[in-house]
């Protein structure tokens, strides 16, 4: 006597499924109906440039009224945002730099 037993032989289908979500963290397997669903992750380093505004600088112009009588100086320099001085139209141009010629330890000018 031959015993015969049934069975039942079954093939299975790997599908990849891109996703490219972002997620909270690690998810587990699933099975939805007859398919188990096997997430697959990666951790990735996110580094972001964002401008930040530190201050604004608001210049405003005020009108300076000024009598000018003859033989009276008008103003020559005015003081700028920073203490510096903000040299107006009236102002020389400033002198040509000199040039200078090295020889070793020695120099020498050039006019």
């Amino acid at each position: 006597m031959i015993a015969k037993e049934e069975f039942v032989r079954g093939d299975i289908e790997i599908r990849r499924v891109v996703k490219n979500e972002v997620v909270d963290g690690p998810r587990g397997t699933r099975v939805v109906g007859d398919t188990i669903i096997v997430p697959v992750v990666k951790e990735v380093l996110r580094v972001e440039k964002e401008w930040v505004l530190v201050e604004e600088i608001h210049v405003t112009k005020k009108p300076s009224p000024h009598v000018a009588t003859p033989g009276s100086a008008l103003p020559r320099r005015r003081k700028g945002i920073l203490g510096t001085e903000i040299p107006t139209f009236l102002d020389p141009p400033p002198p040509e730099p000199e040039e200078v010629e090295v020889l070793g330890p020695e120099f020498k000018l050039i006019k």
